[in-house]
């Protein structure tokens, strides 16, 4: 497929018909666009369906590819909406947990951003304990280890104040 001449949208959308599944923005791209961190990614994320056998992604400055399996996309698919360009985005608990918690598969594959606790900055609307339970869902859905969630969940919300302290 010749990318020449598109933009990373039109890529993943052209991607999407090639590969007859939909590619979901992940990581600090779909952080961003959910208003969880002032860290903008400029250049998309994109998760990619691939099986265990697969050995190569296409290799781009933008979009990065990165790696899920079935068994994510199952449940990806179910926490998505659309985003900017009109692209699928992974709903902003989901992708923290993925960008925190997934390692790379083997191979070539790049990963997503890995954000520190300090980088996370969930709405002001948002309490605490909706934080907690929001990633905590997400965690126990992608098969994440809870108690680490735990954790990094309360060293985010330690910069936020009394409103935030467990």
């Amino acid at each position: 497929m010749d990318f020449e001449g598109m933009d990373a949208a039109e890529i993943v959308k052209a991607l999407e018909v090639d590969l007859g599944h939909p590619l979901i923005v992940v990581g600090a791209s779909s952080l961003f666009q959910h208003g969880w961190t002032t860290q903008r990614c400029m250049i998309y994320e994109v998760a990619v369906p691939v099986s265990p056998k697969a050995s190569s992604l296409p290799s781009m400055h933008d979009p990065v590819f990165v790696p899920r399996d079935k068994v994510w996309f199952d449940v990806a698919l179910d926490n998505i909406e659309p985003g900017y360009d009109g692209l699928n985005v992974l709903d902003p608990a989901y992708a923290l947990v993925d960008a925190i918690s997934t390692e790379p598969m083997e191979g070539t594959f790049r990963t997503v951003w890995r954000p520190d606790p300090d980088d996370i900055e969930p709405p002001g609307e948002m309490t605490r304990d909706e934080f907690l339970e929001a990633v905590l869902a997400a965690g126990e859905a992608l098969g994440a280890d809870v108690n680490f969630l735990r954790r990094y969940v309360q060293a985010a919300g330690d910069k936020f104040g009394p409103r935030w302290h467990w």
